[in-house]
């Protein structure tokens, strides 16, 4: 049902809202004015990164896994142990009736997001003297009753069916992963929404994408989220999209072409809970589509390539993942994930020799709470068959060591993830190995 307008009365003018929401020092005190809640974490992150078959600079691929940053180059391998408090995180929200109308807003932030460089002519964060990361913008919105504007998780992504996991990006390769500006409108299970479009391509014998820049048309996207109790919740989203490039610059990687295509996806996913032992659950999501590359996998697949030509060949990429999350007991819980990533539809002689075309991964972890906590996990991820099937062969065996480290555990004043990773790569040799360790784990 349609709300008629209706006046605001003076003491509740939109801007003592947003200066609440802002924060000033009497928002405790005021009556009239909403509540703003404040919240967050501090984290600190020690990682040994271990790159079989090249060097890695200081960026995202030596914080978390990313799906096709694995060098597959032939050069002599690398070590690297980086501390990061990066992934701290900090938010702000508020809440309030007024005059039948449901308000909200919320922002969040976190210094993992936006890693500029911190020195004049530096191209990489500077860690020599102060360690200083940018904060970035992760979320930001605000509601009106059904409806949401600002930047959030795309609608074509169920965040609920994400497994549990110490990095920062969970099952890289097998989850849609995109946050952006929209509109979006919710109706019981049913959610529609416009959001912001770009589009990621390679140029004619390239093994990276480029951006565009050049779209006219909202992604638009569709959702049914069917929340089911002891059977389950499940979503399903449908996304259409316009492809287009338009002589972008030569700086782009795309100068001479122009064409649009039409792009498509679809997305389900879920977790069930099993009956048969409390606390415990299967979590799954499988997606794909034409031109759906910027949506996935943190965009490792382009939506599309360009020709000789300079017209567009979408291309077709599908991933999904299956987690089983185990309740041990009220402390000690764990996950087994298997994830994967795969993309077809373009010649050989369209893209370049090193441009990713599918991944595995698999990973499990365990989790341990108390006063001090231990999290440690183990996560591999493979370019080609050969390389994955040496992960699985490496996971059983340091499964059988984190377990013996575990028992000689003991109690630390502070405690982080840990992760472990190796990932083939497609000239048969890269490998990334990495472990973080936590100060309670004696090796």
């Amino acid at each position: 049902m349609m709300k008629s307008a209706r006046p605001l009365p003076a003491r509740w003018p939109i801007a003592v809202f947003l200066g609440g929401l802002l924060g000033t020092s009497s928002i405790c005190s005021a009556d009239d004015l909403p509540p703003v809640h404040f919240g967050g974490y501090v984290k600190l992150d020690v990682l040994y990164s271990r790159f079989s078959d090249g060097a890695v600079g200081q960026n995202l691929a030596r914080d978390f896994y990313v799906p096709g940053s694995t060098p597959v180059g032939g050069e002599p391998g690398h070590s690297y142990v980086d501390f990061s408090a990066k992934e701290t995180r900090l938010w702000i929200s508020s809440n309030v009736d007024l005059q039948g109308y449901k308000i909200g807003a919320y922002v969040e932030g976190d210094f993992m997001s936006g890693q500029n460089p911190q020195t004049a002519g530096s191209t990489t964060p500077d860690e020599r003297i102060t360690n200083a990361y940018n904060p970035a913008l992760r979320r930001a919105y605000l509601t009106v009753d059904d409806w949401l504007f600002g930047q959030d998780w795309s609608t074509f992504q169920n965040a609920a069916a994400l497994p549990e996991s110490t990095d920062f990006v969970t099952v890289s390769d097998g989850t849609v992963f995109v946050r952006q500006p929209q509109i979006r409108y919710t109706y019981g299970g049913f959610q529609a929404a416009l959001e912001n479009p770009e589009t990621w391509a390679y140029a004619h014998d390239a093994s990276t994408g480029s951006k565009t820049d050049d779209n006219v048309m909202p992604d638009v996207v569709l959702r049914y989220n069917y929340k089911g109790g002891a059977f389950g919740d499940y979503s399903l989203a449908g996304i259409a999209r316009q492809l287009k490039v338009q002589n972008p610059s030569a700086a782009g990687g795309l100068s001479g072409a122009d064409d649009t295509a039409f792009a498509w996806g679809a997305s389900l996913s879920g977790k069930v809970p099993m009956s048969f032992a409390a606390g415990d659950d299967i979590r799954f999501m499988f997606s794909g589509g034409r031109g759906l590359g910027r949506y996935i996998a943190l965009a490792t697949i382009a939506d599309a390539g360009v020709d000789a030509g300079g017209r567009f060949k979408p291309v077709t990429v599908y991933n999904g993942f299956v987690a089983y999350h185990h309740q041990w007991n009220d402390r000690w819980r764990s996950n087994l994930v298997v994830s994967a990533l795969k993309g077809n539809g373009m010649a050989d002689d369209d893209i370049g020799p090193t441009a990713t075309t599918r991944t595995e991964t698999v990973f499990a972890n365990l989790f341990y709470w108390c006063t001090n906590q231990a999290i440690i996990q183990r996560t591999f991820a493979a370019r080609n068959l050969a390389e994955g099937q040496k992960g699985v062969l490496l996971s059983g065996l340091l499964k059988l060591m984190a377990a013996s480290a575990a028992s000689s555990s003991r109690p630390s004043t502070y405690f982080d993830p840990g992760r472990r990773r190796a990932a083939g790569a497609a000239a048969g040799a890269g490998r990334d190995d990495r472990l973080c360790a936590v100060s309670c784990i004696r090796r």
